[in-house]
């Protein structure tokens, strides 16, 4: 869709242009964000992600994640899909994947979210490079998310997050395309009622 590639260039010029410690500050905001809603609370099980440049820096979500007794996983690209394997801190090793983002060696085990125990609350954590307040997302195009979030289960809740300036009144959306359940910029947290939330 031509409207999604022209909206992508735009948005990834935005980002480059921004000043890198506005960035940094509303990084952090966002992890506070996130962390405070009963989203993040009752989830026994996140997956989330390595940030890229220009993304939202997800450390802080990770180091809170362990600080909290929460099992953590990141996805690892295997075939069309993703694959997410348990993440412990410094002891999970990594390697660069040719898009350009860090994903666990497949050393690290595996965590099945298509067989967690029922009931089991899952918080997925969605990258984007925006969303609006429907649970609209634009990716990068590649579709992995959205081939993992259409087959998510009740119990699992998916959070984009984003900054401020990556929000939009409404996407241009395909039949193919998840929304996420909520999202999270540096201002605003918005239940977007996409789906099943915990």
């Amino acid at each position: 869709m031509r409207q999604k590639t022209e909206l992508r260039r735009s948005l990834l010029a935005e980002i480059a242009a921004a000043d890198p410690d506005t960035l940094a500050a509303a990084s952090r905001r966002i992890a506070q964000q996130l962390t405070a809603t009963s989203e993040w609370r009752n989830a026994e099980l996140v997956l989330a992600y390595r940030s890229m440049r220009g993304e939202p820096d997800t450390a802080p979500l990770l180091q809170a994640a362990l600080a909290e007794g929460k099992l953590v996983a990141l996805p690892r690209i295997v075939g069309s899909f993703l694959q997410y394997h348990q993440y412990t801190g410094k002891s999970t090793s990594f390697s660069r994947h040719p898009f350009g983002m860090e994903e666990p060696t497949a050393s690290s085990p595996v965590i099945d979210t298509a067989r967690a125990e029922p009931g089991k609350r899952i918080l997925v954590i969605v990258p984007g490079l925006a969303f609006d307040a429907q649970g609209g997302r634009l990716g990068r195009g590649k579709g992995y998310y959205d081939r993992f979030l259409a087959a998510r289960s009740s119990h699992l809740t998916a959070a984009g997050i984003c900054f401020d300036l990556q929000l939009r009144p409404l996407l241009p959306m395909e039949a193919h395309d998840a929304r996420v359940e909520l999202v999270v910029t540096e201002s605003l947290v918005i239940r977007t009622h996409a789906g099943p939330s915990v």
